[in-house]
């Protein structure tokens, strides 16, 4: 399927804004959704307009992530609707409550998605106007929080160094402690063990900041359990490095 039968099969006939595309999508899917329309046929249709959907969102409007997009929208438009409310998480979250059953038939589509929507969220912390904190960051070139440290403030980030163990790294001060730094930063990027991390995500809540980056290694379950119920963003099993070069 190409762009120009994706749009077709929406029914696009000239140029469209985001929300006329996921209008269209959402009167498409009211026709031939399996569940009210119990056919081969639609199970067929359906699978078309997914695709095409996906690939207009893509293509023409650079959405990595073209259904957490639709969700949410369409939670704001229709999430009363005796017919459609059920389907979506009420708390307005990107969370769709049966995304895998009407929309994915595969472990590994599964793992595609989980991975977008990492990618997304990767892409708001990794904003060039917001001021990191590394807590962990070392003055040993092998370790971990000296590469990140270096590796932000060599793309022109904003970085602060955290370690109530050094003073200095290279030239630059090292703090003992978030509450010690001269401005809150955006994002506190963690490079230590999870139990400290248990610790720091309580300080980051009492000053308020509201984006935690946990390190592959330094994350826990308390920790992101934390952060989620007190409305803090949180990212883990991916490396800012990475991420970054994405």
């Amino acid at each position: 399927m190409n762009l120009k039968e994706a749009r077709k099969i929406l029914g696009l006939a000239g140029k469209a804004n985001i929300e006329e595309v996921k209008k269209r999508y959402k009167d498409l899917a009211r026709e031939w959704h399996p569940d009210l329309n119990d056919s081969n046929e639609a199970n067929i249709k359906m699978q078309e307009i997914n695709k095409a959907f996906e690939l207009v969102m893509k293509e023409e409007f650079d959405i990595i992530d073209p259904w957490n997009e639709y969700h949410k929208w369409w939670w704001r438009q229709y999430g009363n609707d005796p017919i459609w409310g059920n389907y979506i998480d009420k708390e307005g979250s990107n969370e769709y409550k049966n995304l895998i059953s009407h929309h994915v038939k595969s472990p590994k589509k599964v793992r595609v998605l989980k991975k977008q929507k990492k990618a997304t969220i990767a892409d708001k912390f990794l904003d060039g106007n917001n001021v990191f904190a590394v807590v962990g960051a070392s003055n040993n070139p092998k370790k971990y929080g000296n590469k990140i440290y270096h590796d932000l403030k060599g793309a022109g980030y904003k970085v602060y160094p955290v370690n109530p163990r050094i003073n200095k790294i290279q030239e630059d001060n090292c703090y003992p402690s978030l509450m010690d730094l001269p401005e809150l930063p955006d994002v506190v990027d963690t490079v230590i063990p999870p139990e400290i991390t248990e610790k720091v995500v309580k300080e980051v809540s009492k000053l308020g900041i509201k984006k935690v980056w946990m390190q592959p290694g330094s994350e826990s379950d308390n920790a992101i359990s934390f952060c989620k119920k007190n409305n803090i963003k949180v990212l883990h099993d991916v490396c800012v490095m990475v991420e970054r070069r994405r």
